[in-house]
Formats: structure tokens, C-alpha cells, sequence
């Protein structure tokens, strides 16, 4: 450089400074005031920057250039930047470019342009005046940033995550500021919950935000905010859901959920410690099948607690609900009241996710909750003056039991049914030990079946007694039953009596009875032994030790068949003495069946036929994985029949089976045929296109007999699919006769073939 009087000529000053960074400086100063310089930077690192306060934040490298003239007192400057691979205030970039010009009277910006993944993230232009009334006019664009690195320079505590575009126009003064914005915010989070979106205006005015419109969409909730915010975080909004679609919420609950309500509600406190109030409302709400109506509930939250205060809904003509509620966020602590009055039982079990048709009846009941939501403690208190179960009537119904410390406290589960009553006391620890007693006296015995799920009218009553023990995984139980007067499909016995015991996985039967009095004798039928739950389940290939397997015996020494109606709908009725027993070991999937079962001179009654089966004689031996059919002879009328035949059994089903039936003139009289049968028809495995399928070959003779060819039956169940084979032959004293339809006497040959 040199100095000639008051004029400075810089021929060239360099400046090193750390991480590379070089400076440049060249021109004139005329007069000691008049500037007339050049500069340039290369390698800038923009960290240094961060060295001048604390509260700056910059990084990556720097190129710059620029020209500063006029008087020291007030010089131009014109600048330009590019830099690379860093961040400005938190904000990433990959390249970064602008050109500024101003003196101490403002400055102006532009072209400011942050490229990020090989877009523009940020644009900025726009004036600011350091003097006078220090004016402002500044743009700024915001496109796809990362809403995590903007909150991290404006709201640096808050938890949210997504993406953002934003416009935004300063105008005004450096002393009071106006701002006009529109945000869009998509794919995010807040404190953890989704957000699919955010946006509308924003204004600033004299330091306050204000919020018009602002859209804020979930996937459960959509939600409009109009309010302010302060520059100190102070929120006053307002909050409405003008439609609160229930099905957005369907995957929290077990089951469908529908309606629409509406929620509206303020925001208060400040930012980082809000404060709200709302209520919610609700015409019709369906859950589970169940509809509710007249939703209503007050909503608070303040320092991490949840109010639900007057919240209820009412279901049906009489049933409603009121509760408050409260949930310490911060503690897991619950604790509030519920009182149900006149609400249908079906309903209430539908909202648990146990929907019975079954139960009936309005129940009234109070309810108080507390402890924490991994260790709830709830007390029910309530009663069914009047209800059904599986259609029977229960009467003066009444429920006392609590759940403290994960164990359940039956103090009093009552009721009466017909004549009879039950009840239950005990305990239940879900960490530990059950002692629960249950006794029932005289109950209808259709209730039991009901409620197991034959449909299927039964009479005569039933009393049990049980003890259960054990934990849940390993249960002890005792049971002690008893009935009497039983009958349904018109069989009918006149007492049961048994004890089961239930060990872990093992049902133990020590002794189930049926009795039938005839004539004074006695007849009964009994079972005993073991039935290993697992058994219930295994594969047919797979292997079980002894004690996994079915034990059981069925005495049918002193038995009747007058219990036959009971196991099929299509028997009137039957009687005769059986004798024999029968062992069942195995799997359900794989059963070992041994022994035999005799009948001497029964008979039996089938509904679709008018004449009885008489003088049965049958001798049936079971050989493991086979049954055998050593005899089975009767009479029709006047007429007889032999059966012959085994089967093997593949499980439940029988496999390699041949069975043969020769019929002598039986006397069949239906609905449809009147006359005397013979023939001889047999019954094997067969394959058809691949298919194995039952096939039925042999010849039926047909003679002097009266035959209306029934229509087809209006039913849903399909046809049996059975190979045929089998000849008729018609003789010359066949009728065929209906009265609308034909009226002839044909006779020949007919082959019936195919499926």
C-alpha cells in the first residue's frame, strides 16, 4: 500500500484466518473519508461467525465479493455470497447464494436463494431501513423444509416433525412489525401424534399472532383454530371439530364403530403449559351394534390431567349413563365415578366386546374407578330386577365385586330363575390363586343348553355346585351336578347326577349317570374317566403320552334306547334294552374306540315313516380303528332286513368302509310311498374324476305299491354327493299317482348311474 498526504492506496491486503479462511482487501481512500474498495473472501468458514454471539448459528464454507464506496460516515456496500455444505440459524443446506447492498440508512437482500437436496428450500428478498421510521419490506419463501430444523430456530422445545411450506410478508417498521403468512404442513407429528397436515393465515400485529382459519388435519380429527398467540406463548383459541366422524376411530376399538358428532373448545396457558376446555356432543353414536344418542361430555386438560366431567349418553327408552372421569398423564393415576341406570344388559356386554343376544334385561348400577392404568382398581355395585337369559326369565339379579392390586373380590353375585337361585362368592388374583365357590339350585336346564348353544327346546331343571381354584393358568375345579325331569326331541331321562373335577388341562369325569325309569326298571347310562384338553386339539399324527391322551368308558350295560331322540332329530321315539361298553382312548382327531354294544328286541320309530322298526337285534364290536357290524336285523311290518358291514375310522370320519343291506319286504309307508321294498343295496369308497365319494350299487324291486313322486324340497343344504349304481326294477302293480299331476301304471327297468 501507499500513503500520499490523506490518500490511501491498498494495493493488496490479505488476511489468514483459522480453518483456511483468507480475506482480501483492495482500492482507494481519498481524503482520508471518500471509499473506494474492493473485497473478497475465499474458503470463508461461517463458523466464525458463531464467535460473535452466542445465539448465532452458522456453518459451511464461503466465498465473497463486494464493493464499498461513498464516505466512511456512511459507506455503500455491495455484496455477493455463495457458499456450500453448511447451515444458516439451523438451517441445512447443500448451496447457498445472495446478493445484499445497504449503508447505515438500511440494507436491501436479493435473490437469496438455500438449495437443500437439489431444490430451493428458501427464498428471501426484500428492504429493512436502519433510519428514520427504519421501514421494512421482506419476503420470505419456505419450500419442503424440514419442519424439525425450523422449529429448532423458532420453537426450539417443541416436539414436532414434518415438512413445511410457508409465505410470509414483512412490512411496517423494525419497531412495530406487520406480518402476513399462509403455512402448509404436511407428513408430521406433535408430541408424538400424526399429523397429515396443517394450514392456513397467520397475522403478526403489534407482537401478537393471530390465527384465522388454521386448519389442522389428523387422521383421526380434523380441527379449526381462530385465536391469538402472544410473543410470550400466551394462547387464547378457539377450538372446533365441525364433523367428529367416529369411524376415524374405529381401529381403537375392538369392534366397528359409526356416527358423527361435533366438538368446540378453547385453548388457553401458553405453549409449553396449555390449558383446555371443550365439549363434545354426539346425536347418535353406534358401537358394537349398539346405539347411543344424546353424546355429551365436558373436556379439560391442565398440567397433564384429563377431566371428563358430565359425560354420559343414553341408550334405548330408559337406559343412560353419567360419569367423571380424570387421568393424570404424568402419573398414570385414574380415579372418577360411573353411575348406569336402566341400561340393557345385552348393550352393556356389546360395549365390553362380549356381545350376548342371549342376556336381557336393564340393569342399574354404580361404578367408581382408581389406581393406575397399569394397576386399575374398579368396584361395581348394581342389580336386574327383572331380566332373561338365553330366553328363561332371572329375577331380583344383584352384583357386587371389585378389582384392587389385580385381584378380583366377589362380594355378591345373586339371582333367581324360576323356582331356583344362584349365587357366587370369591376371589380371583390374576397374579396368583383363585377361590371362587358357585352354587346353583333348580335352574332350568334350557338355560345351561342355551346358553351353550343348542337351539333346541328342553325341559326338567338342574342344580350345580363348583368350587374353582388354582390359578388361570393351571385351574382346580370341583363341580357337583345333578338334574331331573330332562327331555328334549321328545327323549327323555328322569335324573343326571356327576362329578367332574378339573386339574390344569385335564377334565376328570369320576362318574356322569342317566337314569330311565320303565316299567319300573331302572335304566341308565354312565361314563367315566379322563379328558386331556390337549387331546381336544393334537393333530391326528402327532404323538401323545398316556396321560395326554382320552380315557374314557361308556357303560350302556343297563341303558335304553329311548334316549335315541335325544342325539337325532329324525327319531319319534325307540325303547329296548342295550348291553355293552365302550373305551375311547386317543385324540378327537384320532380315537381308539374298543368294545361292543348289544340290543335285544328294540324298536324304533322314525318321523318320516309311519311303520316302526321292530324285534332289533344288533351286534356292534369296536376294534381300535375299525367298527364292526356282526348283526343288525328287524322288522318293518311284515317284512325284515339284515345289515352286514365295517368301516375304519380316520378320525371322526370312517374311510375303507362296506356295508351291505338286504331287504325283505319291508312295509314302508310315507308320504310319498306306500308298499312293500326289497332289494339289496351296498355301500363303499369309490373314485369319480379323481374324487373319492360313497357309492351305493345293488337293485331295489318295486311292486304293488302307491307312489307320488315328492317336489323338490325349498332347503339350503345340498344333496348328498354319492356315486350311484343301482338298478329298479318296477312291476306291473306300481301306481304312480298325484292328483294334479299324472295318474299311471308304469312297470320295466330303470338304472340310476353318476353322481
Amino acid at each position: 500500500f501507499s500513503l500520499r498526504g490523506q490518500d490511501l492506496a491498498i494495493d493488496f491486503l490479505s488476511l489468514n484466518l483459522p480453518h483456511g479462511t483468507d480475506l482480501g482487501v483492495e482500492g482507494t481512500i481519498r481524503g482520508g473519508s471518500a471509499l473506494d474498495l474492493r473485497f473478497y473472501g475465499g474458503h470463508v468458514d461461517l463458523s466464525l461467525l458463531n464467535r460473535l454471539d452466542d445465539r448465532l448459528s452458522f456453518a459451511g464454507l464461503a466465498d465473497i465479493s463486494g464493493e464499498v464506496h461513498g464516505d466512511i460516515a456512511d459507506p455503500h456496500v455491495e455484496m455477493k455470497v455463495s457458499a456450500t455444505r453448511g447451515q444458516l440459524m439451523y438451517q441445512p443446506f447443500d448451496s447457498l447464494i445472495f446478493r445484499a447492498e445497504g449503508s447505515l440508512s438500511g440494507i436491501g437482500i436479493h435473490d437469496f436463494s438455500m438449495e437443500r437436496n437439489g431444490r430451493e428450500v428458501w427464498l428471501v428478498n426484500g428492504t429493512i431501513g436502519f433510519t428514520g421510521e427504519r421501514r421494512i419490506n421482506v419476503q420470505i419463501d419456505t419450500m419442503g423444509a424440514r419442519m424439525e430444523d425450523v422449529a429448532a430456530l423458532v420453537a426450539p422445545d417443541q416436539p414436532i416433525t414434518g415438512n413445511i411450506d410457508n409465505i410470509i410478508k414483512f412490512t411496517g417498521t423494525l419497531d412495530n412489525p406487520h406480518a402476513v403468512g399462509y403455512v402448509h404442513f404436511y407428513r408430521g407429528s406433535y408430541a408424538g401424534a400424526l399429523l397429515s397436515g396443517m394450514d392456513g393465515d397467520y397475522f403478526l400485529d403489534d407482537g401478537i399472532i393471530r390465527l384465522q382459519v388454521f386448519h389442522i388435519y389428523s387422521p383421526m380429527v380434523d380441527m379449526v383454530l381462530n385465536g391469538t398467540i402472544s410473543t410470550q406463548g400466551e394462547l387464547n383459541l378457539d377450538a372446533e371439530v365441525r364433523d367428529l366422524n367416529f369411524k376415524r376411530f374405529a381401529h381403537k376399538f375392538p369392534y366397528p364403530v359409526a356416527g358423527h358428532g361435533v366438538f368446540h373448545g378453547q385453548v388457553g396457558g401458553t405453549i409449553s403449559y396449555p390449558i383446555f376446555r371443550g365439549d363434545l356432543k354426539a346425536d347418535e353414536v353406534t358401537m358394537n351394534g349398539v346405539t347411543l344418542t344424546k353424546v355429551h361430555s365436558l373436556v379439560y386438560y391442565e398440567n397433564g390431567i384429563v377431566t371428563l366431567d358430565r359425560t354420559g349418553f343414553h341408550q334405548g327408552e330408559k337406559g343412560k349413563v353419567s360419569a367423571r372421569l380424570h387421568y393424570d398423564t404424568h402419573s398414570d393415576v385414574l380415579r372418577g365415578t360411573m353411575d348406569v341406570e336402566n341400561f340393557d344388559v345385552g348393550a352393556l356386554l356389546a360395549l365390553g366386546n362380549q356381545k350376548e343376544d342371549r342376556v336381557g334385561g336393564a340393569m342399574t348400577s354404580h361404578i367408581w374407578v382408581g389406581g393406575t392404568r397399569d394397576n386399575p382398581s374398579l368396584g361395581v355395585t348394581g342389580e336386574i330386577a327383572a331380566g332373561t337369559v338365553a330366553g328363561y326369565p332371572v329375577t331380583d339379579a344383584a352384583l357386587d365385586v371389585s378389582l384392587s392390586n389385580h385381584v378380583l373380590t366377589i362380594d355378591r353375585l345373586t339371582g333367581k330363575q324360576g323356582d331356583g337361585s344362584f349365587s357366587a362368592t370369591g376371589t380371583v388374583d390374576f397374579n396368583g390363586m383363585m377361590d371362587v365357590d358357585v352354587t346353583a339350585n333348580d335352574i332350568a336346564l334350557g338355560l345351561y343348553t342355551g346358553l351353550a348353544g343348542i337351539d333346541e327346546p328342553v325341559s326338567g331343571t338342574a342344580s350345580v355346585t363348583a368350587h374353582v381354584g388354582g390359578t388361570a393358568h393351571n385351574p382346580v375345579a370341583d363341580v357337583s351336578l345333578s338334574a331331573k325331569n330332562g327331555g328334549v326331541r321328545g327323549g327323555t331321562f328322569d335324573a343326571l347326577a356327576g362329578e367332574i373335577q378339573v386339574r390344569g388341562r385335564v377334565v376328570r369325569v369320576n362318574q356322569l349317570t342317566v337314569h330311565k325309569y320303565i316299567g319300573g326298571v331302572d335304566y341308565t347310562a354312565r361314563v367315566h374317566g379322563t379328558l386331556p384338553l390337549h387331546a381336544l386339539t393334537a393333530d391326528a399324527d402327532e404323538e401323545l403320552s398316556a396321560a395326554e391322551q382320552i380315557d374314557l368308558t361308556l357303560s350302556l350295560d343297563h341303558a335304553d334306547l329311548s334316549l335315541l331322540p335325544v342325539f337325532s332329530r329324525e327319531i319319534e321315539w325307540a325303547l329296548g334294552r342295550t348291553e355293552g361298553e365302550l373305551t375311547i382312548r386317543g385324540s378327537l382327531a384320532a380315537p381308539r374306540i374298543n368294545g361292543s354294544l348289544r340290543i335285544r328286541d328294540g324298536a324304533v320309530k322314525l318321523k318320516a315313516i309311519e311303520t316302526p322298526i321292530t324285534e332289533i337285534e344288533v351286534q356292534v364290536d369296536a376294534l381300535g380303528d375299525s367298527i364292526a357290524i356282526r348283526e343288525c336285523t328287524g322288522r318293518m311290518g311284515t317284512g325284515s332286513y339284515l345289515l352286514t358291514g365295517h368301516t375304519g375310522l380316520s378320525g371322526l370320519k370312517p374311510a375303507n368302509y362296506e356295508f351291505m343291506l338286504v331287504m325283505n319286504a319291508l312295509s314302508v309307508k310315507t308320504s310319498f310311498y306306500d308298499g312293500p321294498l326289497t332289494g339289496a343295496l351296498k355301500l363303499t369308497e369309490d373314485t369319480y374324476w379323481g374324487e373319492t365319494l360313497p357309492k351305493v350299487s345293488g337293485t331295489i324291486d318295486i311292486d304293488r305299491a302307491l307312489i307320488s313322486i315328492p317336489t323338490i324340497p325349498d332347503t339350503d343344504s345340498e344333496l348328498p354327493h354319492i356315486i350311484l349304481d343301482v338298478g329298479v326294477s318296477v312291476g306291473r302293480h306300481v301306481h304312480f299317482f298325484s292328483p294334479n299331476l299324472y295318474d299311471m301304471h308304469p312297470s320295466g327297468q330303470i338304472h340310476f348311474g353318476g353322481t
